[in-house]
C-alpha cells in the first residue's frame, strides 16, 4: 500500500467516525471507490439525488445514503461483484458527551476556553469564546488529551444559550 492510499486510507476512516446516521459513505471516498472524478459525482448528485434522503452535507463533508451509492453504481455501469465492499461492517462510532462547566481562567487563544468536571481541569474548543461565562454548563466531546470540543452552538449573549 502506497503512502498515498495510506493517507486516503485514514482521512475515510476519520470521516466515517463522524457520519451522520443513515449516510455512511462519503463522496470523497466514493470518488476514489468509483474510479470517477469528485467533480461527476458531484454532478450526478445534484442533478440526480434529493439532499435529506439520498445525501446529506455533514460538517463541510457530503455523505450518501447505500440508496445513493447502489444508484449511482447501476449508472456507472457497475455491477453487484465489484460492489464488494459496500457489505463492510459498519460499527457505529461511540460518541462520549461530557458535560464541564466554565471556569474562570483567560487564555490567550481566542478559541480556547478552560472548563472544570469529571476529567478535571480541561481546554475546550469553541468557536469564539465571546459569550462564555464562569459556571457556564458546556456539553464537550473528546478529541486528545486535555482537549475537548464543544458540541452545538456558542452561546449567542452573555451567559445564556
Amino acid at each position: 500500500m502506497s503512502a498515498l492510499e495510506n493517507s486516503t486510507t485514514q482521512k475515510g476512516e476519520l470521516l466515517e467516525k463522524t457520519a451522520p446516521d443513515g449516510f455512511p459513505w462519503p463522496e470523497k471516498e466514493l470518488a476514489e471507490r468509483f474510479g470517477c472524478s469528485p467533480a461527476s459525482l458531484q454532478d450526478f448528485r445534484e442533478h440526480r439525488m434529493e439532499q435529506g434522503v439520498a445525501w446529506v452535507k455533514y460538517k463541510r463533508h457530503i455523505f450518501w445514503s447505500e440508496f445513493a451509492v447502489r444508484s449511482a453504481a447501476e449508472a456507472l455501469g457497475l455491477v453487484d461483484a465489484e460492489l464488494t465492499w459496500l457489505e463492510r461492517e459498519k460499527t457505529p462510532a461511540a460518541v462520549t458527551l461530557y458535560k464541564f462547566a466554565v471556569y474562570p481562567r483567560r487564555t490567550m487563544n481566542p478559541h480556547i476556553i478552560m472548563a472544570s468536571g469529571p476529567k478535571g481541569l480541561v481546554r475546550v474548543r469553541v468557536k469564539t469564546k465571546d459569550n462564555f461565562r464562569a459556571g457556564m454548563e458546556v456539553r464537550c466531546v473528546h478529541v486528545a488529551g486535555d482537549l475537548f470540543e464543544l458540541v452545538g452552538n456558542c452561546p449567542r449573549f452573555p451567559g445564556k444559550y
